[in-house]
């Protein structure tokens, strides 16, 4: 499927999920899906957030859901500077990523995007252990 397909097919997933959820009315949705059919991501949360005043939680918490993995506060986390220190800053703040665990063979990896295979890559790359991805809230 070509990229474009799939952010369209990522877009309409959003967009109806927000519909579901009670942030976005029926009419609203409908444009939307309309004038973003093919669009990117960036413009359609640059859109909502802007046009619509959706909270970067409720689109945080729509993507978590399209991507089926769980959210977690970050307020929640004591992060441990030592625990940190093993991971490369620049990749982390490029991604806005947050490391919230590892095991002998994981990491789990708080994003705001938690689609980001990017990031998932960069760091599973860096320490050499799977990548378990999280929706992070603020």
């Amino acid at each position: 499927m070509a990229k474009v397909e799939q952010e369209s097919s990522l877009n309409l997933s959003l967009i109806s999920i927000l519909e579901n959820r009670g942030v976005l009315n029926s009419e609203q949705a409908s444009i939307l899906a309309q004038s973003n059919a093919g669009g990117s991501l960036e413009m359609l949360e640059e859109q909502l957030t802007i046009n619509y005043e959706v909270e970067p939680e409720s689109l945080c918490l729509a993507l978590a859901e399209h991507a089926r993995v769980p959210v977690i506060k970050l307020s929640h986390y004591t992060m441990r500077e030592d625990f940190l220190k093993g991971f490369p800053v620049e990749i982390l703040q490029r991604h806005k990523a947050v490391p919230v665990g590892q095991t002998v063979n994981t990491v789990t990896l708080a994003l705001t995007d938690p689609l980001d295979v990017f990031a998932i890559e960069e760091v599973a790359d860096y320490t050499g252990l799977k990548v378990i991805p999280v929706a992070a809230l603020e």
